[in-house]
């Protein structure tokens, strides 16, 4: 058997299955749509990683800037807001 390697390239209604991409607005409809997933599948955790686009130091900057607290103030239960990536990190 083995790993076997594809013989084609993934169309791009495949990649946009497989990764959460657009602008960050659409990355964070995305996430918040997975976010209700994760809960009802009881899952603690969604982990953003690599391929992060041409230029990761950009992408790592909104997601952190712009995507999560969208996501967080979203989707937080009422009460004391969660510290942000960059408050839970000092």
């Amino acid at each position: 058997m083995g790993i076997q390697l594809a013989t084609t390239e993934p169309s791009d209604a495949e990649l946009m299955q497989m990764f959460l991409v657009g602008t960050p607005g659409e990355v964070s409809d995305a996430l918040v749509e997975c976010a209700g997933h994760a809960e009802r599948l009881g899952c603690e955790h969604i982990v953003l990683g690599v391929p992060t686009g041409p230029d990761p130091a950009v992408a790592i900057e909104l997601a952190c800037n712009v995507v999560i607290p969208d996501v967080l103030a979203r989707t937080a239960p009422a009460g004391p807001a969660p510290a942000t990536p960059t408050e839970a990190t000092q």
